[in-house]
């Protein structure tokens, strides 16, 4: 028997959300015929955190191949109403290399990272990783992440360095631990940077990031880094409830209405 939990609007399109009373399979098809419809060009892969069980993590965008994450260490972790809670240090991660992600950014020359969290506190650091599309802690292609009380992006452009250094953060204490609706842009037309927290516009730079992408192919990973070799973590904790990239600058309008529809 299915029930309705809820419906989420993604910039031109919405989809249902259901949860499978006695079944998590028919859960996530149902989620994925649902998605499957959605009519935004752009998106590329979509994560809501509807499963409500399991280790894995299903992209629901219906952009094929679906890029499906697995929580390394699922102990680390606990599922909640409306997303999942990481309680301490794991990675959920692709396991292959993120191809239609990377493929589509590098393409288009330009990506949305959007994402609904909740920080634990105001005091991770390493930068913390949110989402990371990476090789390890020295080599990627983009990173949001949280620095203590500011958000942090890296991004590989032709005149920054393989980590995506230097690094683009928001103002201190802009990190709260609410709810958050975090959004960042760029695109290769405008060179503009933009980080928008809660619908609205909390940073914005032309300078920051200049040139084309410069990716390689690497995983998508959430909440952690991989292949740490220096000691230092970089694991974030908190609730996590929805993840998407697209391979377009979202404007404000989509941004606010999709801080709107909420997570």
């Amino acid at each position: 028997m299915l029930s309705l939990v809820r419906t989420v609007y993604y910039g031109a399109f919405s989809t249902l959300l259901l949860v499978a009373c006695n079944s998590a399979v028919e859960n996530i098809d149902a989620t994925q015929e649902k998605s499957a419809q959605q009519t935004n060009p752009n998106l590329i892969a979509l994560y809501t955190f509807n499963e409500g069980m399991g280790e894995t993590i299903y992209d629901v965008s219906g952009v094929a191949p679906a890029l499906n994450l697995r929580i390394d260490d699922s102990s680390a972790t606990h599922w909640i109403s409306d997303g999942l809670s990481i309680d301490s240090n794991t990675e959920i991660r692709s396991y292959v290399n993120a191809d239609k992600v990377n493929n589509a950014l590098a393409r288009a020359n330009a990506i949305t990272a959007e994402a609904w969290i909740k920080p634990t506190n105001t005091a991770q650091s390493g930068p913390a990783r949110v989402i990371t599309l990476s090789q390890d802690h020295s080599y990627r292609n983009f990173m949001l992440g949280q620095s203590d009380s500011q958000y942090v992006v890296r991004l590989n452009t032709t005149t920054n360095s393989v980590n995506g250094t230097p690094e683009y953060k928001t103002e201190i204490d802009t990190v709260t631990t609410e709810p958050t609706h975090v959004v960042f842009t760029w695109d290769v037309s405008s060179q503009t940077a933009t980080i928008y927290l809660n619908g609205q516009l909390v940073s914005q730079s032309a300078t920051q990031f200049t040139g084309d992408l410069s990716f390689e192919a690497y995983e998508l990973i959430l909440t952690n880094e991989i292949n740490i070799t220096d000691g230092s973590p970089r694991f974030w904790l908190g609730e996590i409830y929805l993840v998407a990239l697209y391979d377009r600058a979202l404007n404000p309008d989509e941004i606010l209405k999709n801080y709107n529809s909420g997570h």
